[in-house]
């Protein structure tokens, strides 16, 4: 039986022998261009490093956004100002197209949302966005392109909301935005935020190869517990200024403001372009 010889190199012996042959190379290029010495040619792989000479992992940033419902509670944190978002603990408080939270979920915490706003002595400026447009999109492309446009635009609201917010899905295509604010400045803050939601609302949304999508929105407001003591009564003072926007033409958005004779502000003007 014959044996092989000992000169004789395998396979991997040949390349383990290339591989710290380059090896080798490389570090003398280094060295020449650093001006130091050449390293000798290694008949060995390189050495690995050992698990306590790696880098330590990056630790995984958690979006702000990733929240469904950016919510406020009756408890407060310890930084000033910020209020603890209550969980979504029923599959009622989230939609599910959107993830973002339900009329439900709101309806279910409106005592402590309440409790909260008079502890820190601010006021709630509830947008109701109505989104038009979709008709279309579905007949010349389907429900899935207009669920996709649905979708985009819960991502850009919880984009324009901070952690304090709320933002909603109401039902269809109508959405909701709750904002805390000093009560002083409420009805400018409702004002400059729906002109910020509509400004944002007008850029093009995509659908898998098309990304010229255009929809168009209209915005109603109100302040809770300014302009009444409830919720709901104030939701539907909202959606009275959203309809009034809405018979104004497209873009358009109106606040609600007390009086019987001046129920909405003249004021409230479309979004600059």
């Amino acid at each position: 039986m014959n044996t092989a010889s000992p000169d004789r190199q395998t396979p991997l012996h040949a390349a383990t022998r290339m591989l710290a042959s380059a090896w080798a190379g490389l570090s003398n290029t280094i060295a020449r261009l650093d001006g130091r010495r050449p390293v000798a040619a290694v008949q060995s792989r390189p050495r690995l490093l050992q698990m306590h000479e790696l880098e330590a992992p990056v630790a995984a940033y958690r979006r702000t956004d990733a929240n469904p419902a950016l919510a406020f509670s009756g408890r407060t944190s310890a930084r000033a100002g910020a209020i603890t978002p209550p969980p979504l603990a029923l599959k009622t408080h989230q939609d599910t197209l959107t993830g973002l939270a339900s009329r439900d979920y709101l309806n279910d915490n409106a005592e402590g949302l309440l409790a909260a706003l008079r502890t820190g002595g601010t006021e709630a400026c509830i947008l109701r966005i109505g989104v038009d447009g979709l008709d279309a999109v579905t007949q010349r492309y389907g429900s899935h392109a207009a669920d996709q446009v649905l979708q985009q635009v819960a991502k850009r609201l919880r984009h324009l909301a901070r952690e304090r917010d709320i933002v909603m899905r109401l039902h269809g295509a109508e959405f909701a935005l709750l904002a805390a604010c000093p009560g002083q400045e409420s009805a400018a803050f409702a004002r400059a935020l729906s002109n910020r939601v509509l400004a944002d609302l007008k850029r093009p949304f995509s659908w898998r190869t098309l990304s010229n999508l255009r929809i168009c929105a209209c915005v109603g407001s109100a302040v809770w517990p300014a302009n009444g003591a409830t919720l709901d009564e104030v939701m539907a003072y909202a959606e009275d200024a959203l309809a009034l926007a809405r018979r104004s033409g497209p873009g358009q958005t109106r606040q609600f403001v007390d009086g019987f004779s001046n129920r909405f502000d003249p004021q409230a003007h479309p979004a600059a372009a």
